[in-house]
């Protein structure tokens, strides 16, 4: 992220306009990076075959099930592997996703959040290791559940939810506030 910076990619503008300035893909490629001297291979946009599907009934009943009820594959953001296996995946979530730290049922319109398929995949996924996420709460986003909490208030949900999460696997989350207030928590 430093190189980013100190090459203009990443700025208190880029950040503001988070969506315009693609900051989820490179924060994405950050991930992958991260793995250089490593072990493990980064591959972006991983498709993850759930050992356990989601029921979208279970988790809001009002997700319109239509034809399809149950989710049997998810896409992680990063899928870390080792020796041919995934062991472990990295998720970005900007301020658009920032309500997403809460369940479904919890927010006024009804979405499987990344609160619903962290939740799974902790509890169902007996081969991942490990999980790092990159969480953007430099700004509100103007979903209507964005607005119902101050960016401080954010910022704890999620730390909620991480905590919630570690309790069942190794967990990396990192914190953007602003470009130089970044907190990384193991």
């Amino acid at each position: 992220m430093d190189d980013l910076k100190s090459r203009g990619i990443l700025s208190k503008g880029s950040l503001e306009k988070y969506s315009d300035y693609n900051i989820h893909s490179y924060l994405q490629y950050c991930l992958i990076k991260a793995t250089r001297n490593t072990h493990l291979i980064g591959v972006p946009e991983y498709k993850i075959r759930l050992s356990e599907p989601i029921d979208k009934k279970n988790i809001d009943p009002r997700l319109k099930v239509g034809k399809i009820r149950y989710i049997r594959t998810i896409r992680a953001d990063v899928g870390f592997i080792k020796e041919g296996k995934l062991v472990g995946i990295g998720e970005v979530y900007t301020p658009d996703e920032i309500h997403g730290c809460l369940p479904s049922k919890e927010l006024i319109g009804p979405w499987i959040t990344p609160y619903n398929k962290l939740a799974h995949i902790t509890r169902y996924e007996k081969d991942i290791d490990f999980i790092v996420l990159i969480i953007g709460v430099w700004k509100r986003s103007a979903w209507k559940d964005a607005k119902e909490r101050t960016l401080q208030e954010w910022y704890q949900c999620w730390n909620c939810l991480v905590k919630r999460l570690s309790k069942c696997k190794q967990l990396v989350s990192i914190y953007i506030k602003g470009l130089d207030n970044i907190n990384i928590k193991i």
